[in-house]
C-alpha cells in the first residue's frame, strides 16, 4: 500500500466520508499536504514542521470538515488563494472550532434566540 493510499484511507475513516459529497476541496487539500515530502509547510505566513502539519490534518474528523464548509459558506470576502485559505482553516480547525461555537451560543443567548 502506498503512502498516499494509506493516508487517504485514514482521512476518509477519520471524517466518515460520505460518497457523493459535492465539494471535495478540503479533502483534496488535506491529502495533498499530508502526502507532500518536505521539511516545512507554510501556513498563514508561518512555517511549521511538516510532521506537525501532517499530525494535525490526520486528527481532523467530520465535525472539523463541517466547520470548514460552514466557514466557506458564511465567508463574504473574496478569497484570492483558495488553497492557502483552506490550508489555514483546516490547520486551525481543531483549535478554533470550540471557540467558534461558544461565541455563537453566547451570541444567540444574549440576543434571545434560544
Amino acid at each position: 500500500m502506498t503512502v498516499s493510499i494509506k493516508f487517504t484511507t485514514e482521512i476518509m475513516f477519520n471524517i466518515s466520508f460520505v460518497i457523493g459529497t459535492s465539494d471535495r476541496r478540503p479533502l483534496n487539500t488535506c491529502q495533498i499536504q499530508i502526502c507532500a515530502k518536505r521539511k516545512t509547510t507554510r501556513i498563514a505566513g508561518s512555517d511549521f514542521p511538516h510532521e506537525v502539519v501532517r499530525s494535525r490534518f490526520l486528527k481532523l474528523d467530520c465535525s472539523h470538515i463541517e466547520f470548514v464548509m460552514e466557514c466557506l459558506r458564511n465567508n463574504t470576502t473574496e478569497i484570492r488563494n483558495m488553497k492557502q485559505y483552506l490550508l489555514a482553516v483546516l490547520f486551525n480547525a481543531p483549535t478554533t472550532i470550540s471557540n467558534h461555537y461558544t461565541a455563537q451560543v453566547n451570541h444567540d443567548m444574549y440576543a434571545g434566540g434560544w
